[in-house]
């Protein structure tokens, strides 16, 4: 199951990095540890339950993931949700809706929440009426995840279930650019065992890639 793949690498290699993210230039750089990351999502998964109440089998409509695939933000949303057992789509509708910095209120009765996609996780400074500020409401958080861990069955992401998600340990670091939902989801899963993940917007050129791929010191 994909939780026990997250708690092995909690008690393996807690502080050894796991997702770093470079935002819309190479002086933007976010560096997450398993740890620091596993913060984040298990916040999150608590603000989802607890102040969204969102449950097994509810949806989660997450377009930040699809205008934003390489950033991390984006997949700490997906990673919470799978947590809570939602299934996540990225145009469809859901309990709520999680976008970018210029998100809009996505209708009546539908909480719509903007990420602000800032490399230190730092709050919305401009905000649509209507719209929740992503980490304003996440810092109050629990630490841990509170919540139960869902049926392995749950249905997380286009038929994709729990029992889908234990993956083969790999130790690689990759640099890895999503242009899709798709190819995010396979890059955390592949670094989530034991590897990292260097990811960057898909826009960049071949060259600044290469720059970025020797300076992390990416082996595959």
């Amino acid at each position: 199951m994909f939780r026990n793949v997250v708690t092995r690498r909690l008690d393996t290699e807690a502080v050894t990095p796991l997702v770093t993210c470079y935002g819309s230039s190479p002086e933007e750089r976010s560096e997450f540890s398993a740890r620091s990351f596993a913060n984040w999502v298990d916040k999150t998964a608590n603000l989802l339950a607890d102040e969204f109440d969102v449950t097994e089998g509810d949806g989660i409509a997450l377009p930040v993931l699809a205008t934003h695939p390489h950033h991390w933000m984006a997949w700490v949303w997906l990673t919470a949700a799978w947590q809570v057992g939602a299934e996540v789509s990225v145009d469809g509708s859901g309990e709520i809706v999680v976008d970018g910095p210029d998100a809009t209120p996505a209708g009546e009765g539908i909480p719509t929440v903007a990420c602000s996609l800032h490399p230190l996780g730092m709050p919305l400074t401009t905000i649509a009426d209507g719209v929740i500020d992503y980490v304003t409401e996440v810092r109050g958080q629990p630490d841990s995840w509170l919540g139960v861990d869902p049926d392995p069955g749950a249905i997380l992401w286009q038929g994709l279930t729990w029992n889908d998600l234990e993956v083969p340990a790999d130790d690689a670091r990759r640099l890895v650019c999503p242009r899709t939902p798709q190819e995010a989801i396979d890059a955390l899963l592949a670094a989530l065992p034991g590897g990292s993940v260097v990811s960057v917007p898909s826009t960049w050129d071949a060259e600044t890639q290469r720059a970025i791929a020797e300076v992390e010191r990416v082996t595959a």
